[in-house]
């Protein structure tokens, strides 16, 4: 039962390049992206659970090991790693959000040892899904805008744009300052938490560089309306998508 909506991945493409095999969990479906292929399946088509749902696709696909799972499904609380307590986990979490008693908080570090991610996971993906190395989004997303902060000690504005949301971090340096994930349903949502995120950090108009992560034409409104506040606007890759976003939610990761 491969029911996604598949399409062939062009070979100009400079996005970002997973590893492996990965599958990108959302919250109404998944993308399964190799170096063949990205296809996006809802869980609508699969009839059963998220996790079962996964777990047959991995099965049709002969797919027991060499692939890991993205977790785009929720954000991470960010904590420097040298005031990270275990003990603690369930305290940094609280403030942001209830935890569902189906899911359970787990922690991980960044590549670079700065920060420890904090995020939820189902405890059905942990049962039914053992073998499988589950990575939040965010130490991916971290991984990648750290590279092009660190160059730059003044403060700069970073956007992972998505299906329904996007992600949000204003840098210094290797300084997280905020990390956070924000709903859009068009160009006006987004500059209203981007702008707002940007005034409650007392960050005026044009005083801070802000960087796309990649270039989709699904977004295009949106870039246009920052430009009309913000000059200093770049795109962090050189990629130019064309798909809708129905066809690709996460446009910016590829295998």
């Amino acid at each position: 039962m491969e029911t996604g909506r598949q399409f062939s991945m062009p070979s100009n493409l400079n996005n970002p390049i997973l590893t492996k095999q990965s599958i990108l969990l959302l919250e109404d479906g998944f993308c399964f992206c190799s170096p063949e292929e990205k296809a996006f399946y809802p869980f609508s088509d699969f009839g059963v659970t998220p996790e079962d749902g996964i777990a047959e696709f991995l099965h049709q696909k002969s797919i027991v090991d060499d692939c890991q799972l993205i977790l785009f499904n929720s954000p991470s609380i960010l904590i420097p790693s040298l005031n990270y307590d275990a003990k603690l986990v369930s305290n940094y979490w609280e403030p942001y959000a209830s935890l569902a008693p189906t899911s359970e908080l787990k922690s991980s570090n960044s590549t670079n040892g700065l920060v420890r991610f904090i995020y939820p996971q189902t405890k059905a993906i942990s049962q039914k899904l053992p073998w499988i190395n589950k990575i939040p989004a965010y130490a991916l997303l971290y991984d990648r805008i750290i590279e092009y902060s660190q160059q730059d000690f003044n403060k700069q504005i970073y956007v992972h744009l998505f299906a329904g949301f996007f992600d949000l971090f204003i840098t210094q340096g290797t300084r997280i300052i905020m990390a956070n994930r924000f709903p859009h349903q068009n160009e006006e949502d987004f500059m209203y938490y981007l702008f707002y995120a940007a005034e409650q950090l007392q960050l005026s108009e044009n005083s801070v560089k802000i960087y796309f992560l990649g270039e989709f034409d699904s977004f295009a409104s949106y870039y246009e309306g920052v430009k009309n506040f913000q000059n200093d606007l770049h795109f962090m890759e050189t990629t130019v998508s064309h798909l809708p976003i129905s066809q690709d939610p996460v446009p910016f990761w590829n295998a």
